[in-house]
C-alpha cells in the first residue's frame, strides 16, 4: 500500500462488538477485536 500511495482495508464488524448477549462470548470478543484492530490501523 505504501508503494502504491494508499489503499483500502475493509473489515466487517458487527453491532455485537458493542453489546454482549448470552452465549455469544466468542463471537462478541472476535468482533470487538476486529473493531479495535481497525481503530488502531487508522491511528498508525
Amino acid at each position: 500500500m505504501l508503494e502504491n500511495g494508499g489503499g483500502v482495508v475493509l473489515n466487517i464488524g458487527s453491532g455485537a462488538s458493542f453489546r454482549g448477549g448470552m452465549g455469544g462470548i466468542t463471537y462478541t470478543s472476535a468482533k470487538h477485536g476486529v473493531v479495535g484492530f481497525t481503530w488502531q490501523l487508522t491511528a498508525e
